[in-house]
C-alpha cells in the first residue's frame, strides 16, 4: 500500500478533534519513481495531482460541518462494530482455536460488519466519501484539461494501469479495502459529472450545503433521484 499512495489529505480525528485544518502530504519516492517509469512532464505530473489533493482541502477547510459530520460516522460505526463483535465472541469464545477463529472470520455475523444492508452507518460513509473523492476527481479532470497539456495522455496512464492490474494486486486492494477507494473515485466522479451537466457547477456544490444534502448510496448511482431531491 505504501508503494501505490501519491498523495493524501489527513483530518485530525485523534480524541474527537474538531480543529479545522488538515495537511496535505505528497509521497515523493513514488512521485518521483512513476514519473521516471513514464517519462511524464515533471511541472504538469505534479500540477495534475496537486489538483486532487488540493481540492480536497477546499471540500473540508471551506465546508466546517463536514469535519464533525465524519467524525459523528466514525463513532456511529465503531459503537456498531463494538456491540456485534461483543456479539460475536459471547457467542464464539475468545479461547477458539485457529480453525475456529478462521471460521468465524468468514461467519456471516462477522461480514455483516462491512455489509452495508447491515451497517446502514457504514452505506453513509461510502456514500460520503464517494462525494468527496469524486468531486476531487471531477475538479481535477475539468481543470487539468485547461491548464495541463497532456493531461489526457496522464488519465489514460492511469486507466490503463487499473484495466492491467494482475490478479493478485486485485486480491490485496480487496483485502485492504483499496478497491472500494477505487469504485469511489468513479461512482462519486459519475455523479458529480452528471449533476454538473444538469445544473453546472452550482448544483454539484449543493453537496456541500449541508449533511441533509449529501446523497444516499442509492442516489450515487441514480443522480437523477438526487437532483429531483434537490428541486
Amino acid at each position: 500500500l505504501a508503494k501505490r499512495v501519491l498523495g493524501q489529505y489527513d483530518l485530525p480525528l485523534a480524541g474527537g478533534d474538531i480543529t479545522p485544518g488538515g495537511k496535505l502530504y505528497f509521497i515523493y519516492p513514488n512521485i518521483a519513481g512513476l514519473q521516471a517509469r513514464f517519462n511524464l512532464s515533471r511541472d504538469e505530473f505534479h500540477l495534475w495531482l496537486a489538483l486532487h489533493e488540493a481540492t480536497h482541502s477546499y471540500e473540508f477547510e471551506s465546508n466546517a460541518w463536514l469535519h464533525a459530520y465524519i467524525i459523528d460516522l466514525i463513532k456511529e460505526n465503531t459503537k456498531f462494530m463494538e456491540v456485534k463483535l461483543k456479539d460475536i465472541f459471547n457467542r464464539h469464545g475468545t479461547s477458539s482455536g485457529t480453525f475456529d477463529i478462521v471460521r468465524m472470520i468468514f461467519s456471516n455475523p462477522l461480514r455483516d460488519l462491512i455489509s452495508t444492508e447491515a451497517n446502514e452507518t457504514l452505506g453513509r460513509v461510502q456514500a460520503f466519501m464517494s462525494v468527496v473523492e469524486g468531486y476531487s476527481d471531477y475538479v481535477m479532470h475539468e481543470l487539468s484539461r485547461k491548464f495541463i497539456p497532456h493531461s489526457e495522455e496522464i488519465n489514460q496512464l492511469f486507466a490503463r494501469g487499473e484495466r492491467s492490474k494482475k490478479l493478485a494486486e486485485r486480491l490485496l486492494e480487496k483485502f485492504i479495502g483499496l478497491d472500494i477507494k477505487l469504485r469511489q473515485y468513479k461512482l462519486g466522479r459519475e455523479f458529480i459529472a452528471a449533476a454538473a451537466e444538469y445544473g453546472g457547477i452550482e448544483l454539484a456544490n449543493q453537496v456541500w450545503a449541508g449533511p441533509e444534502n449529501l446523497p444516499s448510496l442509492r442516489e450515487i448511482s441514480e443522480p437523477m433521484l438526487w437532483i429531483k431531491r434537490m428541486g
